[in-house]
């Protein structure tokens, strides 16, 4: 099995590029629709430690969604998927977006901090407990963050304070990535 070929989705998908472009296009359009949102908090010190967060007419008993973006951890920001709110919002859920740091500048591990930090922002937020859901790398960080031991990360954060978790196309086999040029953006050893 050639794994840079099968695992590299820009490479293998010849229109990928014009697919990106159209969740941009999206995105754009669903935050300029009138949807309320609260664009652009920090949940962290770093320049793309922010979220933007969309709230329902009931916002203040709402629950809250994580929804974190794919990009195989070196791609991609959360103005690529704002859309991505919008089914959980039309069911009466608030959506957070956050971004995150990207490899090879920083490591997953680093990467995992920083959603973390998102999650503790939101339930200090919102209170309640939380759904981590996202796409591809963000599939695998909703993984994390719901088996996260929320306790021993931060004292006061409750067990369980990511109830649930909806990973869509997570990437969860890392071994596959040694040796190819994902692999080594992600500093797999």
């Amino acid at each position: 099995m050639d794994a840079e070929r099968e695992y590299n989705n820009r490479a293998r998908v010849p229109e990928s590029a014009e697919i990106i472009a159209a969740w941009a296009r999206d995105a754009a359009a669903f935050r300029e629709s009138g949807v309320r949102a609260e664009l652009g908090l920090a949940y962290g010190a770093g320049e793309r430690e922010k979220l933007d967060l969309f709230l329902p007419a009931n916002a203040e008993a709402a629950p809250t969604a994580l929804f974190i973006h794919g990009g195989y951890w070196q791609a991609l920001d959360r103005s690529f998927v704002s859309h991505c709110a919008r089914g959980l919002l039309g069911r009466g859920m608030a959506v957070a977006v956050p971004s995150y740091d990207l490899c090879p500048a920083v490591t997953l591990g680093e990467i995992a901090e920083q959603m973390r930090r998102a999650a503790a922002f939101l339930h200090r937020r919102r209170g309640g407990r939380l759904l981590a859901a996202g796409h591809s790398a963000g599939g695998q960080l909703a993984a994390l963050l719901l088996a996260t031991d929320w306790p021993s990360w931060e004292a006061g954060l409750p067990a369980g304070m990511v109830g649930a978790a909806l990973p869509i196309s997570g990437v969860f086999e890392l071994g596959p990535l040694r040796g190819t040029s994902i692999g080594q953006a992600l500093r797999l050893t």
